[in-house]
């Protein structure tokens, strides 16, 4: 995947080599941030997403079928990334925690999984539940589906 750099609005996107090379948009003179290229990702979420609803898939078995975000895999070769220790880990998602990530995934975007990590340690989770959950973002943002707050 190759990173582009966005502006805060998501409107502007530039080539980059993996690092942000001016800190505003030449356009809208907001923050640049890097993120992965994306549009191919989005289609195939999209589409195994709409098959799982079609199929009736479980919620839990329909966020498992859905494609990992595209950072994902550099996380996992990243041993550090991952701190499942976390002070909330094996404590419940709920409706509150979502909404505080899903205001987080609104200001980043999918950026990259180290912007993530850091999320991650500050609100408590280990990066792979962060991860897990914002699927279920993705994929309600995309779709409305309010029975994802479940």
């Amino acid at each position: 995947m190759e990173y582009q750099q966005v502006c805060e609005d998501g409107k502007h996107r530039f080539a980059s080599t993996g690092e942000v090379t001016f800190d505003l948009c030449p356009y809208c003179k907001t923050e640049m941030h890097l993120e992965l290229d994306t549009a191919d990702w989005e289609k195939s979420f999209s589409a195994k997403l709409q098959k799982g609803i079609k199929k009736g898939l479980s919620r839990g078995k329909l966020i498992d079928s859905l494609p990992r975000l595209p950072w994902f895999s550099e996380a996992v070769d990243d041993k550090e990334a991952n701190d499942p220790n976390q002070r909330l880990s094996h404590k419940k998602w709920t409706k509150v925690d979502d909404d505080e990530l899903a205001g987080l995934f609104a200001e980043n975007g999918i950026a990259t999984y180290k912007l993530w990590t850091g999320v991650a340690s500050k609100i408590g989770r280990s990066l792979y539940a962060v991860e897990r959950q914002l699927r279920i973002i993705i994929a309600r943002r995309e779709f409305e589906l309010e029975e994802f707050y479940k």
